[in-house]
């Protein structure tokens, strides 16, 4: 991650359009999954309709974006949105609370430039409510011997119940 952030704001007596300039930089670096997704929101204030559009932190109500009557950035925030949950797993079934419940599957079609053109490869994700199992990806980065532990990845970004969105409601 960055180190620090910065944000600052010219007056509009000192811009050429008169409107001041608002300008923000978190200093966040790329992630997978990522750190940000694209947000749209309506939503009423003082009897108005409100739109805001612009990107938001997964899981946080802090987001850059501009409405006709504000515009929102942010600073550094360092938020945690991953936890890893090591899982007991046999053939095509999970443990939960003492409970097997069946694996998710999902095909996922990879395109893949080769030096003949671009490949279309074929790649089942097998999930638990959580997320995706992601062992396989962090033995072959040889980060860690995963050989013998199985690994989910719960994102903030995959639950459907967070409320960025009304929380982004009270900023303005």
């Amino acid at each position: 991650m960055g180190e620090g952030s910065n944000a600052w704001v010219i007056s509009g007596k000192h811009t050429a359009s008169g409107s001041p300039l608002l300008v923000g930089d978190p200093h966040l670096d790329n992630s997978l999954p990522t750190t940000w997704y694209q947000l749209k929101a309506s939503y009423r204030h003082n009897n108005k309709e409100v739109e805001l559009a612009g990107v938001a932190l997964v899981g946080t109500p802090a987001c850059y974006g501009k409405s006709l009557y504000s515009a929102v950035a942010i600073t550094t925030i360092y938020s945690d949105t991953q936890d890893l949950y090591r899982e007991t797993v046999k053939g095509e079934y999970y443990m939960v609370d003492n409970l097997w419940r069946d694996l998710g599957k999902r095909q996922e079609t990879i395109l893949v430039k080769t030096s003949s053109g671009v490949e279309k490869v074929k790649h089942t994700v097998r999930m638990t409510h959580r997320g995706p199992i992601i062992s396989y990806i962090v033995s072959a980065l040889g980060t860690f011997d995963l050989r013998e532990e199985t690994l989910s990845v719960s994102w903030a970004g995959y639950t459907k119940d967070h409320k960025t969105v009304l929380e982004l409601s009270r900023l303005h």
